[in-house]
This record gives C-alpha cells, structure tokens and sequence, in this order.
C-alpha cells in the first residue's frame, strides 16, 4: 500500500498464517513468512520472496524447522534470520538465493529478530535472559550487536526488561526497540532509542497503550510502529517524528496483526 494508506493491492494468497513482510532494498520484491501444521500438530515456518506484481514467489528455506524474521543487508546480497533448524533458536546468515546459510550465534539462549547495519558492517540482534533455577520462560530479553560475521557481540540493554524489535536507523547512528516492563503495577509496551554503544538511552512513547515493531523511515525523520487500543482486537500503524513528537495514526490500517515494511523510493 502507500503511506497513506491508500492503494492496497493482495500478492499471495494461502490458507495459513502470512506475515512479517518486509522489503528489498532495490523495492522489486518482498520476503516474507509462510507456516504451516505439521503432522504432530505442531507448525512449521518458511522464508519465501515475491515480487511485487504476484510473481516469481519462491522459498528460501526448507521445511521442517522455523525460520523467522528475515533481514535484508544493505545491498541486498545477504539476508540474516533466526531458524531453530539445530534445535535453539540461532542467528544465521544466507545470501539473497536462499543458498550459503551460515550460523552466527551458538548459546543456550533464543537469538533472533536481526537487523543490518545501513553500512552493512553489524548485526543487532535480541537474545533472552532464561530466568534459571528450573524456572519455565524468560525473565527478559536485551538488545545485542555484533559485528556482521557474528563477532564481537556486546549487549546494549541489560535484560531487566523484554527489550525486543531492535532497527537501525538510516544514519547507523541510533537503535529503535520495543520493551515491556512493570511500570508500578502495570505492564507497558514503549518505544525507545539507543546509541549503537549503549549510551543515550531515550523513551520515545509513553501511553497506556502497547506500542511494538518500531521502523525507521527512509530519511530518518519518522518513526512507523504497531498501536493495540484498550479494548479493540485491530492493530493500528502509527507515526511519529523521530524525536517522539506529532504522532498520528495512519488511515485505514486497522487490522488483526501488522507486520509492515517502509520502501525506500528511488534516489531517496
């Protein structure tokens, strides 16, 4: 669709789940989600791409595990995702065909939702903090980056929180992420921003209702995110300017589920 909201034109069409849409760098095609139910009753997830008139749509990964959250690099030869193809789920690294995957992160821990760079030099990436002591889940997650071969990881965040969605902004000077936290008694889904170094720290929204998926635009001047209301089942995309004024809600995007990538246009 346009920013507007205007335009919305249907690509694919599946019975089961789509989502986590996002584009290529040149605009021509998009990589997205496809799962399925396996035999067991569980499900299975893969990495397809497609362009934009409905054509060539194709898969990049096998089924049989998960793959998830794909991120194009910069110049758009290679995509990051996190697959639990080895049994945990790790960052790896395939190029733009699907072929030459490539494990980045080997721990115990989830590692997933990796971002490039703008300069293609680092990965940002979460990865949870386990709660320990025989306990089920997590007690946090926090914001890593790392360098694009998968040295060099340094956390940003420190897991006191569910720090999660991290996005490079077009300058490589900044880091957006959503976090849910206790605030008293209550649990809060904001939007904040961070230095590459972990310095600098600043909260971008703050109401009542929870705010995920932060993307920077093109230019750096606005910030595109997911807003659930209290008491509508729909998720709405909103913006805002980069410094956390003026936000508005985009027209018309009122769905059950928003997983929304911002095409940078030619020359831009």
């Amino acid at each position: 669709m346009n920013a507007g909201g205007t335009g919305k034109r249907r690509l694919t069409r599946y019975q089961k789940w789509i989502d986590y849409v996002i584009w290529s760098p040149n605009g021509t095609s998009l990589l997205y989600l496809r799962s399925r139910s396996t035999a067991s009753g569980g499900d299975e997830a893969i990495i397809k791409k497609v362009r934009l008139d409905g054509t060539g749509d194709r898969r990049l990964t096998d089924w049989g595990s998960r793959a998830y959250s794909p991120a194009v690099s910069p110049n758009g030869g290679k995509i990051a995702f996190e697959s639990n193809v080895d049994g945990g789920y790790e960052i790896y690294v395939m190029r733009s065909d699907g072929s030459h995957k490539t494990q980045l992160t080997t721990n115990t821990r989830f590692d997933g939702t990796a971002d490039w760079a703008r300069d293609g030099s680092r990965i940002a990436f979460v990865e949870a903090i386990p709660k320990g002591g025989g306990h089920a889940g997590d007690k946090g997650s926090q914001i890593i980056v790392m360098n694009a071969d998968g040295t060099g990881a340094t956390a940003l965040t420190d897991g006191s929180r569910f720090d999660l969605q991290p996005s490079w902004s077009p300058d490589d000077s900044k880091i957006l992420f959503s976090s849910t936290f206790l605030e008293g008694n209550t649990s809060v889904a904001d939007i904040f921003v961070i230095s590459p170094d972990g310095m600098g720290e600043t909260r971008i929204t703050n109401t009542p209702d929870p705010e995920t998926g932060p993307i920077w635009s093109p230019d750096g001047a606005k910030i595109g995110y997911n807003v659930e209301k209290s008491g509508d089942p729909k998720t709405y995309i909103h913006l805002v300017d980069a410094g956390g004024t003026n936000p508005a809600e985009v027209p018309g995007t009122g769905r059950f589920g928003n997983y929304f990538s911002w095409q940078a246009l030619p020359g831009t």
